[in-house]
């Protein structure tokens, strides 16, 4: 087993790296049109809990109350706001609250301050409480139940969760019951209270806590504010705030639980109208089956199957493919730079998943491959792995790995049957014109490698944590969290929608292996003449080993592996030609 990774390796000695897999779980349901709230009928509680009577005093969720309430405001909501809230004020704000939702369009609920859980119940806690006994928790605090059910009149139901930190009391609480559990702060799984249409957001995941922040706002609040207003998609927004919650505080991971089968939209241009299709920075239809248009249009996400991978229409342009002699980590096989020219073309907005790689071999009967290699300084194959069994925990919406370029060749010409639409694998200059999303910079964020856990997972300083030896060190300091693949989706997009295209995992395209660009097409077609057919171009970089370092997790980084091979970080999105 070789590949183009290891050449380089021995050419410019690979850095090690991995990640702990954080498991942050995506609801991805499909097919209908946007729903968008006028604002007339959207409402929104905000409290703001700091000046605790019986616990240290939080500093920052009065500041975070009040900004977040002038930011809804601005967008259009009727909004109250209460700050240290007792018992008493919390209940009764809760109550009229439920009489203004009776029939709203949107209802959001925001809360920062403490919160803790206890035998599975969320529970928020006004200024007042004492809480001396376990006993005491159902009499002096607010349970998660009571908020949701204030917000049970409203088409969309929002409740927004600053509150997973730190709670001193429940180390101090006296036990009644030694069955009894009580947690250090944190807020559970709210799964079994969501009704239609409800999002529940947490600050950090469950079990874990979430930093208070020495500015003005909360790390989660702040990151809230910076994306609240914005015209995008709900669950677009809460991904782009846990990006910038990893970022920021190197580990903390938002958390959503939601049962949305629409498209929602809260921030539009102009203050809080009505955003339909195509408008106010919104466009296109929902995500759903294909309404088959006369013409799609740049941005716009659409499904052509209910297991058909989302797609993501990207806009025809020219860009200079390559990287200059300057970008730091480049190799000679990233020139020269040249110029090329795109039609537009519809790319994968993740990386095709687990679940819908299996809705494929279900369907056809197809095998799962002759075992799957991995490189511990020289490739190793393991006969008894597979895309189903890889060697690491993986869930349906995690990226699928162990498979070849006839794996992904196989899979697109079995979408185009099924749809009767054109599928294929992305050719190299497609692939890097969309992972560049419109920008130029050694990465669609930016030139360093700094804010890399907000963006892709990839190598940084989680890696001491493998079980595997040969990942010994970082290669940079901020930590996602994340041991293997990521779920697809957990990071930050670039500008043209697209999500992983640096790091989890890397992605087969269409053209043979060349060692550098010279008479490379200069159209978008793939590069299938010449050089070596033998090999395939992998781009992106993935999420373990030399694989995801800085240098490879690139827009411009290039690597190859046999197109028979299979291993372990190896995975592919898909292409679509548009009408």
């Amino acid at each position: 087993m070789d590949g183009g990774w290891a050449e380089r390796d021995d050419r410019a000695r690979l850095r090690a790296v991995v990640g702990w897999l954080g498991c942050v779980m995506w609801v991805m349901l499909a097919s209908i049109t946007p729903s968008v709230s006028s604002a007339a009928g959207r409402v929104a509680l905000v409290v703001g809990n700091g000046d605790y009577a019986h616990i240290g005093r939080l500093p920052n969720p009065t500041n975070d109350a009040a900004d977040v309430g002038a930011a809804l405001r601005r967008m259009g909501f009727e909004v109250t706001v209460k700050e240290n809230a007792g018992l008493s004020a919390l209940t009764e704000a809760l109550r009229a609250f439920a009489r203004r939702s009776a029939d709203a369009d949107v209802a959001l609920v925001f809360y920062a301050g403490h919160g803790m859980e206890m035998d599975g119940v969320n529970y928020l806690l006004p200024v007042d409480a004492q809480l001396e006994r376990d006993t005491d928790v159902r009499f002096e605090t607010v349970t998660l139940d009571d908020v949701l059910a204030s917000t049970s009149g409203a088409g969309l139901r929002l409740v927004i969760l600053d509150a997973c930190r730190n709670n001193p009391l429940a180390r101090e609480m006296r036990r009644t019951s030694r069955t009894r559990s009580v947690s250090n702060g944190s807020l559970g799984d709210p799964e079994d209270l969501l009704g239609d249409e409800t999002l529940v957001a947490y600050s950090a995941a469950a079990g874990t806590t979430a930093a208070d922040g020495e500015g003005r706002n909360s790390p989660y609040t702040a990151a809230l504010l910076a994306h609240l207003e914005k015209p995008v998609e709900l669950l677009t927004l809460f991904r782009w705030v846990r990006a910038a919650v990893v970022t920021a505080t190197g580990g903390q991971r938002p958390h959503e639980y939601q049962s949305l089968v629409k498209e929602h939209y809260l921030g539009v241009s102009g203050g809080g109208g009505v955003v339909e299709g195509g408008s106010a920075g919104v466009v296109g239809g929902g995500v759903g089956a294909d309404p088959t248009p006369s013409r799609r249009r740049a941005g716009e996400v659409f499904r052509d199957c209910p297991s058909c991978p989302e797609m993501v229409v990207i806009p025809a342009g020219t860009f200079m493919m390559g990287s200059p002699a300057s970008e730091e980590g480049r190799s000679d096989d990233e020139g020269p730079q040249h110029r090329v020219t795109l039609r537009s073309f519809a790319l994968g907005r993740l990386e095709v998943t687990r679940s819908e790689y299996a809705a494929f071999v279900t369907a056809t009967d197809r095998g799962s491959g002759d075992g799957c290699s991995e490189w511990t300084g020289q490739w190793t194959e393991h006969a008894e792995r597979s895309w189903r069994t890889p060697g690491f925990a993986q869930g349906g919406g995690h990226p699928v790995v162990c498979v070849s370029w006839g794996d992904a060749q196989a899979y697109a010409a079995w979408l185009s049957g099924e749809t009767g639409k054109s599928y294929r694998l992305p050719s190299e200059s497609e692939w890097e014109y969309a992972a560049r999303g419109g920008t130029m910079a050694a990465r669609y964020w930016g030139a360093g490698s700094d804010d890399q856990c907000g963006y892709a997972n990839g190598a940084d300083a989680a890696l001491t944590k493998s079980r595997f030896p040969w990942w010994s060190s970082a290669v940079v300091g901020c930590n996602d969290g994340a041991i293997g693949t990521a779920l697809a989706g957990s990071y930050g997009t670039n500008d043209f929608g697209l999500f992983d295209v640096l790091g989890n995992v890397a992605e087969w395209v269409e053209d043979c292996w060349h060692d550098d660009y010279g008479g490379a097409p200069s159209d978008g077609r793939a590069w299938t003449v010449g050089g070596n057919c033998g090999r395939r171009a992998l781009r992106g970089g993935a999420w373990h080993g030399g694989f995801g370092s800085p240098r490879d997790l690139r827009s411009a980084s290039r690597s190859w592996h046999r197109a028979d091979d299979r291993a372990i970080h190896v995975g592919f999105r898909v292409a679509r030609t548009l009408d």
